[in-house]
């Protein structure tokens, strides 16, 4: 069967795929954009592609409807500088929490590449699960996907107010913050067990008062010549330190 052929910017499903550029649409059709071929591939293993778009339909026989777009259409929807031959659209992964020993919590961390990072560092080092607030970046930004990439397809991924979250594990798991203040320990004086939650915090702001006041231990990591790392700089290296 010959794909479908779309060619015009004006196109209302194009229209409509433009729109998932935005955080809000994502949530509202439970749909986002993967651009480029090496995730786009990594989204076709993890079941989550619902359609191709594409310059060269030739290139893609999976089983997933596609679709022939000219290269207008693409420039439309892609992010990129340097712009795609392809752009898959797809579904939220739908994945459980097998286990629930650590979890990573993003308290309005608020750069999609930081967040992307530290969403794949998460996987690498053995957590069971990333937690973002909802003023935090979306997990499905191009950025993000750029960063993590496909790491958001492997390890589940949930957006948690930090009422949901103290009321969900603050009996159950330790809450271990990353900020410095007169409580705050080196990695090496924090003896802690899993089941835990790292937490950290908005790049300017850092950790909100609220959940800082929750926390059982506060970490810092001391530094030679400069004064801070970004935030999935260190917190890569706190997670190495908590991993499985």
């Amino acid at each position: 069967m010959e794909p479908k052929i779309i060619t015009s910017r004006q196109n209302p499903y194009i229209k409509q795929l433009a729109k998932l550029r935005k955080r809000s649409e994502q949530v509202k059709q439970g749909m986002f954009l993967i651009e480029g071929e090496h995730l786009l591939h990594m989204g076709i293993e993890a079941n989550i592609v619902l359609t191709i778009l594409t310059t060269d339909p030739k290139l893609y026989k999976d089983g997933i409807e596609v679709i022939q777009v000219s290269e207008e259409v693409i420039a439309k929807l892609s992010s990129l500088s340097s712009k795609p031959n392809v752009i898959g659209v797809a579904k939220f992964p739908q994945l459980e929490l097998k286990t629930t020993d650590r979890f990573l919590y993003l308290d309005d961390v608020q750069d999609p590449g930081n967040v992307g990072t530290l969403i794949r560092s998460a996987l690498a080092f053995g957590f069971d699960g990333v937690f973002a607030s909802p003023k935090s970046a979306s997990f499905y930004n191009e950025k993000t996907l750029l960063a993590a990439q496909g790491a958001n397809f492997k390890i589940p991924c949930l957006t948690l107010t930090i009422d949901e979250l103290l009321a969900t594990y603050k009996n159950t798991h330790t809450f271990i913050a990353s900020a410095i203040n007169k409580r705050a320990k080196t990695l090496e004086q924090i003896k802690v067990n899993p089941p835990l939650i790292v937490i950290l915090g908005n790049e300017g702001q850092g950790i909100s008062k609220q959940l800082l006041n929750q926390s059982d231990e506060v970490l810092y990591l001391p530094m030679k010549e400069i004064d801070s790392l970004n935030v999935a700089s260190a917190g890569s290296i706190i997670l190495y330190n908590f991993r499985k």
